[in-house]
This record gives structure tokens, C-alpha cells and sequence, in this order.
């Protein structure tokens, strides 16, 4: 196991301790000790034998949803004996490594989409750790949708891969854009800049007609305000007649805004609906053990609400969920507010009011139902 070396011209030893076919009993501490002039030296080392170990890669825990534009590293922890090589895939290819991020000023490195290294490279003998890296600089959609893989080998089988499927998010609207905005003269109007992305910045956009270029509204204390992405347009008046766009910038500096011919705000002063009725208008008999109906029904300006209340003995109390059914239909505002009677008995009979409310103000019908025997 060792063989001595002697160089008598420049008074040089080498012992050299060769360990074949290594086995794990050949694992320990060895001295080498140096006799000369009856005085002695040693040094010391330990040698480690690791059973031959197939490849395994630790699970992923992180997010596997990025938003567009932005950066996203990517970890693939291998361990196995010896140690093994860890290799990133796209696609089936394999990504190349780079040195970017030891010379991130490198003009080389300025088109580099996929930075590939390994993390904190140990120099032992006996690591058996791999952690390599695929840093996805700015991510794009579709590019970067999909699956990336990472393979480990170290001639023992089997080997073990790694796939990570990334959603790349991109930045949009939660909803889709009105063409007409709902507003009314010395009332507030909601205009809902949300996005999938809560860390967005959003602006409200306005210009007084088609040919003029968009500026941004400013928030002031009484006419504009903002709750996370939402605005609130306060005490309109006919200066903030126009068209509005919602402008959204990521992290990333992606920018999206409202399509054209959307956003267009005409005010109108708000006042209770021209048309409100009850069907049928007079009070109505109904025999015990039957069913009846009564639609109450507003169209105007804009949606109201509607609710049936009864007379009791010393006010009117609301209609249970259940015995009305409402129905709107926004392309025209009308609604409908539906009183289903069923199986009548003689305690449904009474007084009914129907009161609408719509930008504060209220109105409301009376109409009777009067419950007879068979």
C-alpha cells in the first residue's frame, strides 16, 4: 500500500499511500512520521469511503407562479456518491453554464437569458453535494411557460430528474373595461383598475375628448381617492366628463393599459325612475291554500334597489328572502322585484309596501292582500 520514493541528490522522500478498491473498513486517520537524526515528525489525514450512492434531488417547495418581467431562480439540490453532475434542461436541450454571476459586468453576459452555475462549489474530495442553479433573468411569456428539468448522473443508477413547471403570469385587468361609465352629477363613480397582480401600480387616466393625449388624474382629498387599485371619482361635476383609461406597471416595468373606445363617462343627473309600478295595481284576493304574485318593477337612469316590506302593528318589517325574487336586466335598468305567496293563509294577509332607493333618495307603493275563505 506504499510505496517509498527516494531522491538521494536533493535529499527528497516521498511515501505515497495508494488505497485500491477502496473499501469502507479502509476509512480512518493515517499518520505519516518522519525519522531523522533520532527525532521525529508526523502529519496527519483522514480518509473517508462513501458506499457508491445513486443520484436523488430534493424536492421543490417554491412558488412555481412569476410574474412576466421578472426574475426567478431556481434550485436543483442533488446528493449522491460520488459526487454527481447536475445538468438544467428546456425543452429536451440542455442549457449551457455560464459565468455571469462571478462577471455580471461581462458585456458577454448582457444578452444571457438562462444563467446556469453551480451554488457555492465545494473543492472537498468527499462532497457529495450539487447545487445547481438556473437563474431566468426576466421572464417571458410564452417562453418561459412550461417545464424545466433537471437531470443528475454520477454512473450510479438510477438517475434522478427534477421538473418545475412555471405559469409565467402575465400582467392583465381582472375585468374587463366598460365602454360606458355610470355617473351622475354631484354623486361618486367607481372605476376598478384591479390586476392579477396585487403589486402592480395603477394610475387613472383622463382626457376631455378622443384627440387629446391622456394625463393622469391626481389624488385629492375631494375628488379622487384610491383603495388599493380601485378609484373613487368624488362629487362629479361636468369637468370630469371624458374618457378614462386604467394604466397598470409591474415590478418589471411591464406596462398595460384599457383598449381604445372603452372608458367613456357621460354624466347625468341623478333623480328616482320615471317609471315605477305595481302589477297588478290594485289589492288583490287570494283564497286560503293558494298562490299569488305581485311584481313591483323600476326602470330609470340606473339600477335600483327594490325590497317588499308588511305592515305589523307598529311598523313595516322586511319579507323574508324567500318569498321574493328579484331580477334586473342592466341593459335597460329594469327591475323587478318579485312577492310569491304560497299556500296563503290567513296571516299573509295585510299591507305591503315596495320601496325603491337609488342615489339616496327613496320612494315606494302600497298595494293589499286580503285572504278568503273557500
Amino acid at each position: 500500500m506504499v510505496t517509498n520514493v527516494i531522491d538521494q541528490a536533493d535529499n527528497l522522500v516521498k511515501a505515497i499511500l495508494t488505497i485500491t478498491n477502496a473499501r469502507p473498513e479502509d476509512g480512518g486517520d493515517y499518520k505519516c512520521v518522519v525519522t531523522a537524526f533520532n527525532k521525529q515528525d508526523y502529519k496527519l489525514t483522514s480518509i473517508r469511503v462513501d458506499a457508491p450512492m445513486p443520484p436523488t434531488i430534493n424536492d421543490y417547495t417554491g412558488e412555481t407562479t412569476i410574474t412576466e418581467g421578472m426574475e426567478k431562480v431556481l434550485k436543483c439540490v442533488a446528493k449522491g456518491a460520488p459526487k454527481p453532475n447536475a445538468a438544467w434542461y428546456r425543452n429536451g436541450k440542455e442549457l449551457n453554464t455560464t459565468d455571469c454571476h462571478v462577471t455580471p459586468n461581462d458585456k458577454s453576459c448582457d444578452d444571457v437569458i438562462y444563467e446556469v452555475y453551480e451554488d457555492n462549489p465545494s473543492s472537498s474530495l468527499h462532497s457529495t453535494y450539487n447545487n445547481q442553479v438556473l437563474k431566468i433573468r426576466s421572464a417571458l411569456y410564452p417562453r418561459d411557460q412550461g417545464k424545466f428539468e433537471c437531470i443528475a448522473t454520477n454512473g450510479q443508477l438510477p438517475n434522478d430528474n427534477l421538473v418545475i413547471d412555471l405559469n409565467v403570469q402575465r400582467l392583465a385587468f381582472l375585468k374587463k373595461p366598460h365602454i360606458v361609465l355610470e355617473g351622475y352629477l354631484s354623486r361618486n363613480s367607481r372605476i376598478d383598475c384591479s390586476t392579477n397582480d396585487g403589486n402592480a401600480t395603477v394610475s387613472l387616466l383622463h382626457k376631455y375628448h378622443p384627440l387629446a393625449a391622456f394625463t393622469e388624474r391626481q389624488l385629492k382629498s375631494n375628488k379622487l381617492s384610491r383603495k388599493g387599485q380601485v378609484f373613487k371619482l368624488l362629487n362629479l361635476d361636468v369637468g370630469d366628463a371624458g374618457i378614462y383609461a386604467c394604466e397598470a406597471r409591474s415590478q418589471a416595468s411591464k406596462v398595460i393599459r384599457w383598449p381604445h373606445g372603452t372608458g367613456y363617462l357621460f354624466l347625468s343627473r341623478a333623480r328616482l325612475p320615471d317609471f315605477f309600478v305595481l302589477k297588478p295595481e290594485q289589492p288583490i284576493l287570494v283564497l286560503k291554500g293558494e298562490d299569488a304574485n305581485v311584481t313591483c318593477e323600476s326602470e330609470g337612469i340606473a339600477v335600483t334597489k327594490l325590497r317588499w316590506k308588511k305592515q305589523t302593528s307598529s311598523s313595516y318589517v322586511s319579507v323574508p328572502d324567500n318569498m321574493v325574487t328579484i331580477v334586473k336586466d342592466r341593459s335597460t335598468n329594469r327591475v323587478r322585484a318579485i312577492l310569491k305567496i304560497t299556500n296563503a293563509q290567513m296571516q299573509d294577509g295585510g299591507v305591503y309596501k315596495c320601496v325603491l332607493r337609488v342615489f339616496g333618495k327613496k320612494d315606494y307603493k302600497l298595494t293589499r292582500i286580503v285572504i278568503g275563505e273557500i
